[in-house]
């Protein structure tokens, strides 16, 4: 079994990060896993594989608080936690990183696209999107995917947003990263449906202290209640299936 790689970073490291990536053209996946994600790794193949793809650069960053304690425990580290979510807010909102760059998201509709561009005053004309059908598998089909590498081509974006779940959303972009114009892929779930509003995020105390799953689970108990008893073997697995390390920006 393959060893789980996170990675920690401050924004302004990963800031970096990306405009070095974009000016040499060097492809990369980031993905933001909580303790569900590490149980997902370790019981299924195809996404344990995705996230062992060498050459596709996955930038593992840790979205779980548990996740976070357990990696602290384990290596006696200042360990560095990002959300999906948070990244989103700070990615859209930096003028740096999208001033003149062609942006690309799989899981919007267009009227989400006029949303964000009036919240973050980026140019409607470079934001394309594209909502695929919903899928009871973990990996699109070859033909939904290849229409997607040719959208994405043709909008020739520099970045590309995936919201459409975990895991589907981390085998996608591996699946198709080789293939398209983009240089980075954000796989940040449902951050779509935060900055949107469609969705109210768990108050910051909640998010502090590391119970936003318990909000999430009293605001929507139907869809969460299934993920518990995977996600309490997620934090015990990343005792044993978990590594850590800093971001290299060079």
């Amino acid at each position: 079994m393959n060893k789980l790689d996170f990675t920690g970073s401050n924004f302004n490291q990963i800031k970096k990060l990306i405009s070095v990536n974009l000016e040499y053209n060097r492809k990369y996946c980031f993905n933001f896993l909580n303790a569900y994600s590490v149980y997902l790794f370790k019981k299924n193949d195809v996404f344990n594989k995705s996230l062992s793809i060498v050459e596709n650069n996955n930038y593992n960053f840790i979205d779980s608080a548990y996740i976070a304690l357990v990696l602290r425990l384990k290596f006696f580290k200042n360990i560095m936690r990002l959300q999906g979510p948070n990244f989103t807010e700070q990615f859209l909102s930096n003028k740096e990183l999208t001033t003149d760059q062609k942006i690309f998201f799989i899981g919007f509709e267009n009227k989400d696209l006029d949303f964000i561009s009036r919240k973050y005053f980026l140019n409607r004309e470079n934001l394309f999107t594209y909502n695929p059908p919903y899928i009871k598998g973990i990996r699109f089909a070859e033909a939904e995917r290849k229409k997607i590498i040719t959208l994405i081509n043709k909008s020739k974006s520099s970045y590309l947003f995936i919201g459409v779940g975990n895991p589907k959303q981390e085998i996608l972009g591996n699946d198709i990263l080789s293939q398209i114009c983009v240089s980075g892929i954000f796989n940040v779930g449902a951050a779509f449906d935060f900055i949107t509003n469609k969705k109210k995020r768990a108050p910051v105390f909640f998010q502090k202290i590391g119970l936003e799953w318990l909000y999430r689970l009293i605001t929507n108990y139907k869809y969460i209640h299934k993920r518990i008893i995977p996600t309490f073997k997620g934090v015990l697995f990343a005792f044993s299936s978990a590594r850590y390390k800093l971001i290299k920006t060079k």
